[in-house]
């Protein structure tokens, strides 16, 4: 995967990982669930809604871990600086 997908895709799981948290957060203060998060869990049994919140973050946060090495992984394989020769080997 590219640098530029890799990085579009860490974002996005980072926003997702923000609104999950504040779904999970507001509803446990609220007891309260918003209907997307209904339709996808199928039910609206608070406990098994929250189980599925929690399993879905999980999800998310490894994804996110795995998205993250990928980037160390890519920026330890390229090279710190290039040099004048090779900038303009590569640029002929």
């Amino acid at each position: 995967m590219s640098r530029l997908k890799l990085l579009d895709h860490r974002f996005i799981l980072t926003q997702d990982i923000r609104l999950y948290e504040f779904y999970l957060n507001e509803s446990q203060q609220h007891n309260m669930y918003p209907e997307d998060v209904i339709d996808l869990v199928e039910t609206n049994e608070n406990e098994s809604i929250e189980t599925w919140l929690h399993t879905k973050l999980a999800a998310l946060q490894q994804n996110l871990e795995q998205c993250s090495t990928n980037l160390v992984s890519q920026s330890l394989s390229c090279p710190k600086a290039f040099s004048l020769e090779y900038v303009d080997t590569r640029l002929q």
